[in-house]
């Protein structure tokens, strides 16, 4: 059975996945933890870095939103996620498309 889980995280999963800095804290690293334990794969987003922003100056942009798929999802037609553009939120609603065969 093919699984998936998303939503707004409100962590890093990657020290890369926040502008400006390479921390990961200890609710990252339990989070990590439990999506490898369940076998789980992050679908990337094949057209942006971050998924938020304050839109300030400065801005602060993190990838907090984010799809993890079961490795189930390897049968399925093509995957294709990615985010479009903010109307409301600061963050960007994702896409998730399959088409095709594989």
């Amino acid at each position: 059975m093919a699984l998936g889980v998303w939503g707004a995280t409100s962590m890093r999963y990657y020290s890369s996945d926040r502008k400006g800095t390479t921390k990961v804290n200890g609710n990252s690293t339990r989070f990590h933890r439990w999506v490898s334990d369940f076998s789980l794969i992050d679908l990337p987003l094949t057209n942006l870095k971050h998924t938020w922003s304050n839109f300030r100056t400065n801005a602060s942009c993190s990838k907090l939103d984010r799809i993890f798929v079961s490795k189930d999802w390897q049968s399925c037609p093509k995957v294709h996620l990615k985010g479009i553009p903010r109307v409301v939120s600061d963050h960007c609603p994702l896409l998730l498309a399959t088409y095709g065969p594989k």
